[in-house]
């Protein structure tokens, strides 16, 4: 029962951790669009000077800080 309920979970993981790595992409997609196409990205806001490669970003926070700092500069 419990081996179950394990096989069961992994196989949501599973689903989900793809679905996540979809998301992730088309939040990076969109935030590439929204500079001008380039995957490096200069805070102007939040963290003034601070240098990051939207591509190499690999979960939700590190896209977040960069949406964050985009909003207040009207991208």
């Amino acid at each position: 029962m419990v081996n179950k309920e394990f096989q069961e979970l992994k196989a949501l993981w599973g689903t989900n951790s793809a679905e996540y790595a979809n998301i992730i992409e088309k939040m990076k997609k969109n935030l590439k669009s929204r500079n001008d196409g380039k995957s490096e990205y200069v805070f102007g806001y939040t963290q003034p000077g601070k240098v990051v490669n939207i591509d190499m970003c690999s979960d939700g926070p590190e896209l977040f800080e960069i949406d964050g700092d985009m909003n207040p500069l009207g991208k």
